[in-house]
């Protein structure tokens, strides 16, 4: 029990400043080829702001010649900032 509530607590430190935990994850995953680097992305920043009780994202888009997907975390319905606008206009989210 001890454990889970220290892992709680430094996660919530960690989590103070949505930005700054953005732009160190951003900054390892910019590193990354492109391909499904949203998800794993996604997956990463959830578990570090899990304290704020993030949700997972998964929207698709038709495209020519097909379907896209991508994924993003929102916080109280929210997407982070660096995900909002253009890089999630067109996609519908599955429930």
């Amino acid at each position: 029990m001890q454990d889970r509530q220290e892992q709680e607590t430094r996660a919530a430190a960690l989590a103070t400043n949505h930005d700054s935990v953005v732009r160190v994850v951003d900054s390892i995953f910019s590193r990354m080829p492109p391909s499904g680097r949203c998800l794993r992305r996604s997956l990463v920043l959830a578990g570090l702001l899990r304290a704020f009780g993030p949700r997972l994202k998964i929207g698709v888009a038709r495209r020519p010649g097909g379907i896209a997907a991508h994924a993003w975390v929102e916080i109280n319905g929210v997407p982070l900032p660096e995900m909002r606008g253009s890089t999630i206009a067109g996609y519908t989210a599955l429930r």
